[in-house]
């Protein structure tokens, strides 16, 4: 079944959720409550495909910087909200900030240290940090 099938089989549905939708519960229990039934979460027959991530940190020049960059896929929000959450948890405790960009349920990750512009040792350690951190979401959110 495809995606667009989907769609025209629950047209009309998330609007009968929200009237359905006890509106006196807290914000984040109508938030679970709404996501739940969202129409498009009868898809897991066939989507999401599962793509892996890149299996090595590529190394980039810009005009100004050397960076690291990897880009991890997920195939839930949760996964995706275990990953950054342990993957901040470790910057912090290394004090060493990397940049994140989140799309949908994926994850650019660029490393760099500031102030030098290049990439340093605290770089590759919290590289291999960042690819055991995914590994263990991977086996944590095993379905």
């Amino acid at each position: 079944m495809n995606l667009a099938r989907i769609a025209m089989n629950n047209r009309g549905r998330s609007l009968n959720v929200l009237k359905e939708a006890n509106m006196s519960s807290t914000p984040s229990n109508l938030f679970h409550q709404l996501n739940n039934n969202f129409p498009y979460q009868n898809r897991n027959s066939e989507l999401p495909l599962e793509v892996e991530e890149k299996p090595n940190w590529s190394l980039y020049q810009s005009e100004d910087k050397i960076f690291l960059k990897k880009r991890y896929r997920f195939n839930t929000s949760e996964q995706l909200k275990y990953f950054l959450i342990e993957c901040i948890d470790a910057s912090s405790f290394l004090h060493h900030f990397p940049n994140f960009a989140i799309k949908e349920k994926i994850v650019d990750i660029i490393l760099f240290t500031q102030g030098v512009n290049d990439v340093t040792e605290q770089d590759k350690k919290l590289s291999k940090v960042f690819d055991d951190i995914f590994k263990e979401t991977k086996v944590a959110f095993r379905s």
